[in-house]
């Protein structure tokens, strides 16, 4: 019997088979904003990184339920997070202290916590009328009883990531696409 995780991850290659192009392009854009400030070293791009990051993912999520969807998928749907940039700022924001929080409470509450909340751009997606605080709320009540099977999903993309590290990093560009589109995968399950 084949197991939930490589199911997802089997799903989502399945659904990138054409989209791999555009899937490249996005992932370059998500991985160029969030990596400004370690290229060039200055606070300002730190800032900028940061207040843009939330946005971008959102749009990352956009585009990878659009791939898991066949719901067209476009290379604009990165930028479709800063159409609610504000609510896309703030659950980066009440995420990344919530999990720094639990982090320094010895790493594994971190875990839990980043867990918990792994859904919340997925759930703005589908419930763009809840608020910020109740789009964390929601990601945290889907999640509940299906942590453990999120992280053995994403466990199971690390030699992969290794891969793509070693590839001059050019490999990372295809598997997160790969990655996002498999938690798309999870959360219509889940959902």
């Amino acid at each position: 019997m084949t197991s939930p995780n490589l199911l997802h991850m089997r799903a989502a290659r399945e659904q990138l088979k054409n989209n791999y192009g555009t899937a490249f392009l996005v992932s370059l854009i998500v991985v160029v904003i969030s990596s400004l400030p370690e290229i060039f070293n200055t606070e300002k791009l730190r800032i900028i990184s940061q207040i843009l990051i939330g946005p971008i993912s959102l749009g990352f999520t956009i585009y990878a339920l659009n791939v898991f969807r066949q719901n067209n998928p476009t290379f604009n749907n990165v930028f479709d997070g800063f159409n609610t940039f504000l609510k896309a700022f703030l659950v980066y924001l009440l995420t990344v202290i919530t999990v720094v929080l639990g982090l320094i409470l010895l790493i594994v509450p971190g875990i839990i916590l980043g867990l918990g909340l792994s859904m919340a751009y997925f759930v703005m997606v589908d419930k763009p009328e809840l608020g910020v605080i109740d789009t964390l709320k929601e990601s945290w009540r889907i999640m509940k009883g299906n942590k453990t099977k999120f992280f053995g999903l994403t466990l199971r993309f690390v030699p992969w990531i290794i891969l793509g590290l070693l590839c001059l990093g050019v490999g990372i560009l295809f598997v997160l696409p790969w990655l996002q589109v498999a938690s798309a995968s999870f959360y219509e399950k889940i959902k």
